[in-house]
């Protein structure tokens, strides 16, 4: 059995500002920073994790970086999952007509501005986005399955590995609204339908299932943020 906490990335310029004016890529406001220290010393204060996935975008890795500093230096960093970006990718424009496709973050940038993030081993070169269009939420859902798949093989590996000691292990990812809202819909109902609005899940909110070898899954909370003060909520 393994619980999986799912944090979404703390604000973003493109949270904070007008979708006439997104970026590819952007970074995080000087609310969102503050955020991303909150989480961090909150998840710190958790207990250890087994394992840490982060998505390639720049928002989420800035956000998973104060929880990484915080932990001893002997802990590992975090895994880049390149299955858990945001719906739609990495793209330019707002429109519908003039969205444009972008590479995003180079492995070589990744390893320089994040050298906790380890990448994927067959990601060698280039941009860590190889969609080659705007990715709908129709094609995003057997992504989000590819995902469930691999956390249900994890909930397996992790029940032989069982002992009294450590009956559940603990799983960090550090992703998206709209894809954590979409994954939470196909691990708990199978179904690509929202239970919940994906605008609803706040910045740095955390939410926790429980998955287990025979593919049971039990929420156990949702959009939590008990580690924010009402001023710094942002969705």
């Amino acid at each position: 059995m393994i619980e999986i906490w799912l944090v979404r990335h703390a604000q973003s310029q493109n949270n904070a500002g007008p979708e006439t004016e997104r970026q590819p890529d952007p970074a995080l406001t000087s609310l969102g920073q503050w955020q991303a220290d909150a989480v961090g010393r909150h998840l710190h204060e958790s207990g250890p994790f087994d394992w840490r996935y982060v998505s390639a975008f720049r928002r989420a890795l800035e956000t998973a970086a104060p929880y990484h500093h915080a932990a001893p230096s002997i802990v590992q960093g975090f895994q880049i999952w390149n299955d858990v970006f945001e719906v739609g990718g990495c793209f330019a424009g707002y429109a519908p007509h003039n969205r444009r496709v972008e590479p995003g973050m180079t492995v070589e940038e990744i390893r320089e501005r994040f050298p906790w993030a380890t990448p994927p081993a067959d990601w060698t070169a280039g941009g860590w986005n190889q969609l080659t269009e705007f990715e709908t939420m129709e094609a995003a859902i057997p992504r989000a399955d590819r995902v469930k798949r691999a956390l249900h093989q994890l909930a397996v590996a992790a029940e032989q590995r069982r002992s009294a000691d450590k009956p559940i292990e603990r799983i960090l990812m550090v992703s998206h609204g709209e894809f954590i809202a979409l994954l939470l819909a196909r691990l708990l109902t199978g179904q690509p339908d929202y239970f919940v609005r994906p605008r609803s899940i706040y910045n740095t909110s955390i939410s926790k299932v429980r998955l287990g070898s025979d593919q049971s899954c039990r929420l156990l909370e949702l959009n939590q943020i008990a580690h924010l003060s009402p001023g710094a909520i942002s969705s």
